[in-house]
């Protein structure tokens, strides 16, 4: 479509950090700087999904370089980390900002919970972990604020895509989370929240791809996860979704 592209990794790869484990914000603002001082590049959008979706909103609120995010079935929420090997990591932070770890919501300890993770981890039956997340932030209370990505100080459009049917993690009512901060604090650039109804985790791919995928190994943590949505409806969310994301770049993005 026209776009100059850099895809980053920022943990488990090459000399980078082997997990999710306190990763500093400025890595990111440094790519987007990088990135933009290339001759072919004009400004620069960042683009995440899922808990890279957690990353591209945490660069927009820190970099004023950054003209517009695209987050997919975002975290809205600095969260914990992930480790293929220490399930202690969830409880220590995925990000840190200045040199100091990001505050993060306590993964959700509750007997409920507990119960089916130990199920899915001894069975391989795959494990649904939106419920016990929801669970979370309804105990969080309003300290959810306390962690809550300060989407609001971001300089530029934003875009959000969420499935209604997401059950790695409710990611329709983190992306409401980000709404309501962006909504509240009269945010002067544009923002839209597409979410879609039979739509799961992976419906944020990009079309003609396959779209049965409910359940799957996680890469990182040695567990079965669900993703949700229905492949009729994963397929559907991919299709309208993409381009959609293209237009919204070519609107909000100046190319030299």
């Amino acid at each position: 479509n026209g776009f100059v592209a850099l895809s980053l990794a920022y943990f488990g790869s090459d000399d980078l950090p082997k997990s999710l484990i306190e990763i500093p914000v400025e890595y990111f603002v440094e790519a987007v700087n990088w990135l933009k001082a290339r001759p072919e590049a004009g400004e620069v959008a960042v683009l995440g999904f899922s808990r890279g979706a957690e990353a591209a909103l945490l660069t927009g609120a820190t970099c004023p370089d950054v003209a517009a995010v695209v987050a997919l079935v975002p975290g809205s929420l600095t969260g914990g980390g992930v480790s293929g090997s220490d399930f202690s990591a969830l409880a220590k932070p995925a990000w840190t900002l200045a040199g100091a770890p990001l505050p993060l919501l306590p993964p959700p300890r509750d007997p409920v919970s507990m119960q089916e993770a130990q199920i899915a981890f001894s069975t391989g039956k795959a494990l649904a972990a939106r419920g016990g997340i929801l669970r979370a932030l309804e105990g969080a209370g309003d300290r959810v604020n306390d962690v809550a990505i300060r989407v609001e100080q971001t300089r530029g459009a934003i875009l959000l895509m969420s499935g209604e049917d997401d059950q790695l993690w409710p990611s329709t009512r983190f992306a409401e989370i980000a709404e309501q901060r962006l909504t509240a604090a009269n945010f002067p650039h544009a923002f839209e929240h597409r979410h879609y109804w039979n739509a799961g985790h992976f419906a944020c791919l990009p079309p003609n791809l396959p779209a049965d995928t409910a359940t799957a190994r996680h890469p990182v943590v040695p567990m079965v996860f669900a993703f949700g949505g229905t492949p009729r409806g994963n397929a559907a969310a991919a299709a309208d979704l993409w381009p959609r994301i293209v237009t919204f770049l070519r609107e909000h993005l100046t190319r030299t």
